[in-house]
């Protein structure tokens, strides 16, 4: 069950910060690559914020949580 957790929370937790990238890029109307990306984020939104620092630490955290299930 624990693998099983770490699996779902995982990829949840980095989809849905890459979700939050995609989506301040395609609302301010930047082209999708490294140029748009730095553009968009020039000036975030506050539903990127929210969506992006809400994700990124559930996957990191699960990802930590994961590698010490398998090697602690």
């Amino acid at each position: 069950m624990d693998l099983l957790s770490w699996v779902v929370l995982t990829p949840v937790g980095l989809g849905g910060a890459a979700i939050a990238l995609s989506v301040e890029v395609h609302e301010d109307l930047e082209v999708w690559g490294w140029e748009g990306l730095l553009e968009a984020l020039k000036h975030p939104s506050g539903q990127f914020l929210l969506g992006f620092l809400g994700h990124t630490p559930q996957a990191l955290i699960s990802l930590a949580i994961g590698l010490y299930w398998r090697l602690g």
